[in-house]
């Protein structure tokens, strides 16, 4: 995002992101708090963590899965509808609605059939995960007005004390981790939300 922005010529900017999106936006605006304005997170907030005990072992299961990476070939669908029941299975179902959307600019024909553009790097394990204390300390160093949108059925939702203890506003919508994606309802209740809490900047 970094390297955007400064092609970009911004030296300030908002920022807005579901999901990991919203994750490293958290950790870019809590580590360069001078460069973000506003911030605007979707069913996203820390990235996952980790024991500290258990970090040699995480790092050697990452270099693993590095190294497993060069044999393992995308999934290739002899046609687009399959790309998308499978999308609409995925680890976090989204709707067909959604997954047509998806389609639309994330698949690629291959010989055979299509492909997801998608870099098969992001799946990885993370060879570094922060403890539970270090994960909070990015959000209680964010300095900008943050606001939160949490899906009722969402990744977010059952961590209540979590959300109770958060110094910026939270927003819950009905819906599940893709409520902004799934339908038009979704959409234009996210969309209402964070249009109005960048209106007031």
């Amino acid at each position: 995002m970094l390297r955007v922005a400064e092609q970009l010529g911004w030296q300030r900017f908002a920022l807005l992101g579901h999901s990991l999106g919203a994750i490293i936006s958290v950790l870019l605006a809590s580590s360069l708090p001078e460069r973000v304005t506003r911030l605007a997170l979707i069913d996203g907030l820390l990235p996952l963590t980790g024991k500290a005990e258990s970090a040699a072992e995480r790092m050697g299961a990452a270099m693993q899965a590095q190294l497993e990476l060069a044999n393992k070939k995308k999934p290739v669908y002899q046609d687009q509808d399959r790309a998308i029941q499978a999308r609409m299975k995925g680890v976090v179902a989204v709707s067909r609605e959604a997954a047509e959307l998806l389609a639309q600019r994330g698949l690629m024909p291959v010989p055979g059939g299509y492909t997801w553009r998608s870099d098969s790097r992001l799946t990885l394990p993370s060879a570094i995960r922060f403890t539970d204390q270090q994960a909070m300390a990015f959000v209680h160093d964010i300095r900008c007005p943050t606001q939160l949108v949490v899906a009722s059925d969402g990744m977010l939702a059952q961590r209540q004390e979590l959300l109770s203890a958060l110094p910026f506003d939270v927003e819950r919508l009905a819906g599940g981790h893709h409520l902004h994606l799934n339908d038009e309802h979704g959409a234009l209740s996210v969309a209402h939300c964070i249009n109005r809490f960048f209106a007031a900047s």
